[in-house]
């Protein structure tokens, strides 16, 4: 798809808690945007809010017939979810065959392929809990380029890690991007933030320049 995703006029409200205020950018097919500010500034819901986790309370989100991946912060995850590395991973079809239903000769070429893009080919047994940080960012990762969205949404996706683990990441975000997805990430990250083709910065629910 050729056509930017934009939000209009977006606001987001938790309750009393104003999460967003009259927020409106666009998003161009084929680039990273990265989304900077502080705890509490909004970019996390402004994610959630193009994944359609979380309802505005007022203003519009325009994603066209776009398959969307969101790609949350580990901490999102729940350790007690007795799954692999692999299961994770093929969760990423499921937007395609339903939770019920066979994966083909095609879904496992594709989990076969993002496991050994993210280089977890050693681990794609073990449970994810027992994963670090870094590799289970991968795993997660590896989910997203499985579902193959158009709209890649990833919320802090390289904080904390070693610079292995970022390497591997930063590539992979370069390679959506080139294949013409729409990446959108939430980063505290300067040098990712550096690399993005574009910035929106956000305070209190607002934005502060684009």
């Amino acid at each position: 798809m050729s056509e930017s995703v934009s939000v209009q006029s977006l606001s987001v409200a938790y309750g009393s808690t104003i999460a967003l205020t009259d927020v409106s950018a666009s998003f161009v097919p084929g680039t990273v945007t990265a989304l900077v500010g502080h705890n509490g500034s909004g970019k996390s819901t402004l994610l959630q809010a193009l994944a359609g986790i979380v309802r505005p309370t007022s203003g519009t989100v325009n994603l066209g017939r776009r398959c969307v991946s969101y790609v949350p912060q580990r901490s999102d995850v729940n350790d007690r979810m007795p799954v692999s590395v692999r299961e994770v991973i093929e969760m990423g079809t499921w937007p395609r065959r339903g939770i019920l239903g066979r994966a083909g000769s095609d879904d496992r070429k594709s989990v076969d392929a993002a496991i050994a893009r993210l280089q977890l080919t050693e681990l794609h047994s073990r449970r994810l809990s027992t994963l670090s940080g870094g590799q289970r960012q991968r795993a997660l990762l590896a989910q997203a380029l499985v579902e193959r969205g158009d709209l890649v949404l990833l919320d802090e996706p390289t904080t904390g890690l070693d610079a292995e683990a970022r390497e591997i990441i930063d590539s992979v975000i370069d390679d959506e991007a080139a294949r013409g997805a729409i990446v959108v990430m939430a980063t505290h990250d300067a040098d990712d933030a550096r690399r993005a083709h574009a910035r929106i910065a956000l305070g209190r629910g607002e934005i502060l320049n684009s």
